[in-house]
């Protein structure tokens, strides 16, 4: 039997020259800080409200894991109930940094955990 025709090829285009991929990847990459901005969660929060929850995105004040795992424990101890921490990137660095001390110790901010 004979086979079908194959369509003709189509011209190829003219080769560039192909970057390196860090070269790619670093075009697109977003800066340090990027995602660090507690702006960033504004559509996950509008998204918790519009479910009856409350929410607070917490600005990162970016002094390294120690410094802003005290802060975060801080605005947590300022809240007074149960809460339910979200954290992405370094942000989930930091939470955990925070939890890990409170469990440790059982206090946050200075004051003994609730239970």
């Amino acid at each position: 039997m004979d086979q079908p025709a194959r369509p003709p090829r189509r011209p190829s285009r003219p080769s560039r020259p192909r970057k390196a991929h860090h070269e790619r990847a670093a075009r697109h990459r977003p800066g340090p800080r990027a995602f660090a901005e507690s702006a960033s969660w504004n559509r996950v929060i509008h998204r918790i409200h519009a479910r009856g929850y409350t929410a607070v995105a917490v600005a990162n004040p970016l002094r390294g894991v120690e410094g802003d795992a005290d802060y975060v424990r801080d605005v947590i101890g300022g809240i007074g109930r149960p809460v339910v921490l979200v954290g992405h990137s370094y942000g989930g660095m930091v939470i955990t940094q925070a939890v890990g001390v409170i469990l440790t110790t059982g206090r946050i901010g200075g004051e003994d955990v609730p239970g």
